[in-house]
């Protein structure tokens, strides 16, 4: 649970890379 506080908190700072996260997550998906 700490790890994903921890995670959770990263992503939060990085907030503004969401759009190219999304996008690589959606090409992971796609395959």
């Amino acid at each position: 649970m700490k790890s994903f506080a921890g995670l959770a908190g990263y992503l939060a700072t990085v907030s503004i890379d969401w759009a190219l996260t999304g996008a690589i997550t959606v090409a992971a998906v796609v395959g």
